[in-house]
């Protein structure tokens, strides 16, 4: 598994020639394509969530969820990452309103930045912890993160929000019922955070969507677009304490999206409904990179480079019954992928590193809900047809067996994912031989519910992957040869009264093993913790997020590996509901004021200030 970016390596060695919420609540949507599937587990925050906690930024609400591993650099100007139990970034699954996200073009190896995302425009997180390539395909090695954007049925709304080091926030939504048919929506919004020239950025984003809904049949239209311009000190650079020249990197993020969803209800008795979809989404990136101790032999060259990715998919599946105990679901998928990369490394001369690549994947599914008494059965299986690669069989199986107010459950997935195109196609380090990276995952789980307002989870859970494609700096390709296992278990406590407290409380210990090295996995700690409670009073509702976690280790290019001390961060907001439509909001972000570095030379936000109003009508 990489312990720094591919693009690190790749410098590293090429100059070295001549001599690294409010509680949440679970629901059965992501992780499968059965409506009624309720053993799969996951945790999702709702739109009332995300306002109770008033986060600044995605990031700061993914942190809000338990047992993710979050980080970023220069608070949200730099790159962002997430891990699921012990998985890289490039191992989660990312999508929007169905589609996918992550770009396979960048050095991250697909891993996607959750900082070029508006928070203001989404009306639900979905997380789903553990392999899901039987059901999605690749990339999904360690999990699925699914938001979803606000409805077509939400409110008109306008909200504003400022605080300190240069934050500012502006949204708009506006809905209308066109007739007993069609609704709309229209969603604005702009980010901006300039703290200084090392740390700022202007995220936009603009989004629309029209329902049809007739009797026996629906259809939505969704477009997006977002673009980020951000300056920040580069990842692996040492940020403010070591970054050595301390001149920003400017990258400039833009995202397309598009989608055309039908779903029919068929009055057969066996046949539920089918599903079409149509999606298609395109990501470019400009980034200007000022080089890291760029004189040689330890230094990464400066590098100017441009990427675009585009992904077209056509899905299919309907869904039925045999009986009353099993439910089914069938598709068939078509994706198309086309990604090239333009630009240079500045040696005092330009080394071009352009590629071009193009893929087209079939595949075809299926999945089965089996209930018999108590015991559930869940079995799903993904054939999958990849250009330029063996064809890959993907399953899973999970059990949830019932006993009075304890439930106990059991999982088992083996899933894939394709080599990114940067490390399949690149001119310099790029393998075409390159396998599927592998996982083979194990969870076991026990639910008590104590009473109507108390409630416990248990869950271990152990990941074995394989294949793990890293770069060789003695023969300069990329290679598959590293084994990863991450064990782990994870815990929570949900308490809820009738009226004025909801809490969460969870705790999530990891540990791993990187085959036949001694070296550890950069910002994955062993012990993390979480206090999430939402009081409420009258019209004032206040949200405590806590979050804490051990040592981890890191590295930069001019310190290499190092150890982070760990660290507790609580924010607060307290919205007050003025009137039925206007409601005033007060956040402070690192209440204690702690100063911690997140990654190597980049410290978490300091404490901060922010003030919000929204108006609805």
């Amino acid at each position: 598994m990489k312990r720094a970016t591919i693009l690190s390596s790749i410098a590293a060695s090429l100059v070295s020639l001549p001599v690294i919420a409010e509680p949440t609540e679970k629901i059965t949507v992501t992780g499968t394509h059965l409506k009624n599937n309720i053993s799969q587990a996951q945790t999702t925050v709702s739109a009332t969530e995300i306002a109770q906690i008033n986060p600044s930024s995605v990031i700061q609400l993914l942190k809000a969820i338990p047992h993710l591993n979050v980080n970023e650099n220069a608070n949200g100007a730099g790159q962002s990452f997430v891990s699921i139990r012990g998985g890289e970034s490039n191992f989660t699954l990312v999508m929007i309103d169905n589609i996918v996200v992550n770009d396979p073009t960048n050095s991250r190896g697909g891993g996607f930045d959750f900082n070029q995302l508006n928070v203001q425009a989404i009306d639900r997180i979905e997380v789903y912890r553990g392999s899901a390539s039987s059901v999605y395909g690749s990339d999904s090695l360690s999990g699925v993160i699914h938001f979803i954007t606000k409805k077509s049925s939400s409110v008109n709304a306008l909200s504003a929000a400022i605080g300190q080091n240069g934050y500012r926030s502006t949204a708009a939504t506006f809905t209308h019922q066109f007739n007993d048919v069609a609704t709309g929506l229209l969603s604005l919004s702009d980010n901006e955070y300039d703290e200084d020239q090392h740390a700022k950025y202007d995220n936009q984003q603009l989004l629309g969507k029209l329902n049809l809904a007739f009797d026996n049949h629906e259809h939505q239209i969704f477009s997006s677009y977002s673009k980020k311009d951000s300056s920040s000190l580069a990842e692996d650079s040492g940020g403010e304490l070591y970054a050595s020249p301390a001149s920003p990197e400017h990258r400039t993020n833009k995202q397309y999206l598009a989608s055309f969803q039908s779903t029919y209800n068929l009055s057969h008795d066996s046949l539920n409904e089918i599903k079409t979809v149509f999606s298609w989404a395109k990501h470019k990136e400009d980034a200007n990179h000022p080089g890291i101790l760029p004189t040689l032999p330890y230094g990464i060259p400066a590098s100017q480079v441009a990427s675009e990715y585009e992904e077209k998919t056509i899905a299919a599946h309907l869904t039925g019954q045999f009986s009353e105990n099993i439910e089914w679901v069938a598709g068939l998928s078509r994706e198309n992928k086309q990604g090239k990369n333009a630009g240079f490394l500045d040696y005092g001369f330009q080394l071009p590193v352009d590629y071009s690549l193009e893929q087209t994947d079939y595949s075809a599914f299926a999945e089965a809900l089996i209930k018999l008494d108590n015991v559930i059965f869940n079995i799903s299986a993904r054939f999958e047809n990849p250009e330029q690669f063996d064809n890959d069989l993907s399953t899973g199986i999970s059990m949830q067996y019932q006993i009075a107010d304890t439930t106990l459950s059991a999982r088992y997935n083996e899933s894939f994912k394709l080599p990114s195109f940067f490390a399949l196609a690149h001119p310099l380090i790029g393998n075409p031989d390159l396998k599927p990276e592998e996982a083979s995952t194990y969870e076991l789980g026990i639910n008590q519910q104590v009473n109507t307002l108390l409630s416990i989870d248990l869950v271990w859970f152990k990941n074995d992957f394989t294949n793990l494609v890293d770069f060789d700096p003695e023969i300069f390709k990329s290679v598959n040869r590293s084994s990863v296992v991450t064990e782990g278990a994870e815990f929570s406590l949900n308490y809820a009264t009738n009226d004025w407290l909801k809490m969460q409380f969870d705790i999530g210990y990891l540990d791993h093993d990187i085959k036949d090295s001694d070296s550890e996995l950069r910002r994955r700690p062993k012990w993390q913790a979480g206090l999430n409670a939402i009081l409420t009073f009258d019209q004032v509702t206040t949200s405590i997020i806590l979050d804490t976690q051990s040592d981890v280790y890191d590295s930069s290019v001019p310190t290499g590996v190092m150890t982070l001390g760990g660290y507790t961060n609580v924010d607060i907001n307290t919205t007050w509901q003025l009137t039925d439509n206007i409601a005033l909001s007060v956040a402070v972000d690192n209440l204690l004021d702690k100063k911690y570095q997140e990654s190597v030379g980049f410290y978490g936000v300091e404490r901060q200030l922010r003030f919000a109003a929204n108006w609805s009508f």
